[in-house]
């Protein structure tokens, strides 16, 4: 088994940097794009943050083996929140061009927003720095724990697979936790519960 770890986000952020007594602001470029999923024919926005390319969307490929979830088991959630996927499932369900973030990528996109404390409100949906919108728009999804407890934390807590194992190699992974106005935090879980998934450029 393997381990994966979810990091939740907080906070507020701005880019500058000063030589002597003058201030340069920098500008960022948030590029927003759209792919097509040739499996299913899905299209998701993406968006250009730093040197990174980022699914601006959850992930909602539907697996062959049937392993991907809805929230709920309700189409609709899936429609506006992604599927929830296990850590294995995720470490391979993204489209041909893309993968499964380490936790070293998602940590180069959270320093590039300015830490955690900034990250945290920019990730949010219609987040805006400096006038543009950030375009990230990381949901609050929830996740699937086991057949015994369900569905929990939909708009409250967003779980995002990272394919980091965790330090108990095999039995756990790293994911990111977003907890909106609160914390970002990156955390390790079994891989069998059910989790959001954000793909990267390779």
């Amino acid at each position: 088994m393997k381990t994966y770890f979810l990091c939740i986000i907080c906070g507020v952020l701005c880019f500058s940097c000063s030589s002597d007594d003058d201030a340069v602001v920098i500008v960022p470029d948030f590029t927003v794009s759209q792919i097509t999923d040739e499996r299913d024919g899905n299209t998701y926005a993406t968006v250009k943050i730093g040197t990174q390319v980022w699914f601006a969307e959850n992930l909602n490929y539907e697996l062959p083996n049937g392993q991907s979830r809805c929230y709920e088991d309700l189409a609709s959630n899936c429609f506006t929140n992604g599927r929830l996927y296990r850590a294995d499932d995720a470490a391979t369900a993204c489209p041909d061009g893309w993968h499964l973030p380490r936790d070293a990528e998602w940590q180069e996109l959270i320093d590039y927003l300015g830490g955690n404390s900034t990250a945290l409100a920019l990730f949010e949906v219609d987040a805006e720095l400096q006038g543009q919108k950030v375009n990230f728009n990381l949901l609050p999804s929830g996740r699937y724990w086991s057949s015994q407890v369900g569905y929990e934390f939909m708009n409250t807590i967003g779980f995002y697979w990272t394919s980091s194992p965790g330090i108990s190699q095999f039995t756990t992974f790293k994911y990111k936790e977003f907890n909106p106005g609160s914390t970002l935090s990156t955390l390790q879980e079994n891989p069998s519960r059910g989790m959001s998934c954000r793909c990267v450029k390779d």
